[in-house]
């Protein structure tokens, strides 16, 4: 007996890898072809993690114990942020280009507002 055209899954071919999937004729997608978890690249986390974590430490030998709570919550968002970046398969120059400005620029805009806010040292015009 056959079932409803419905309900029949299709096996297709991708154009972007060649391999074959299952493709749902009812809009839902078929088992088993839910996108897989974002990878992280372990090598770049915990390089990212140790070097954010010596710099920081710099930081807290001077006696600034406030600075090293902000640098450290910025250092681990960007940490996992180029961790995931380069967890995909490949990149374009655009995107390694953009992964590497996006974290600089935070970065610049969170030392600024540090700044600003220690006496207005950044804003000071005398």
């Amino acid at each position: 007996m056959r079932r409803p055209a419905q309900w029949t899954i299709r096996a297709t071919t991708t154009r972007r890898t060649g391999r074959r999937a299952s493709r749902s004729t009812t809009g839902v997608p078929a088992y088993g072809t839910q996108p897989a978890l974002t990878r992280l690249d372990r090598p770049v986390l915990l390089g990212n993690l140790a070097s954010g974590a010596l710099w920081l430490l710099l930081l807290v030998a001077v006696g600034a114990w406030v600075l090293p709570l902000v640098g450290a919550a910025y250092v681990a968002v960007a940490g996992v942020f180029l961790a995931a970046l380069y967890g995909r398969g490949s990149l374009t120059v655009q995107q390694e280009v953009l992964g590497w400005v996006t974290p600089w620029l935070v970065a610049v805009t969170l030392w600024i507002w540090v700044g600003a806010g220690i006496d207005g040292w950044v804003l000071k015009l005398d």
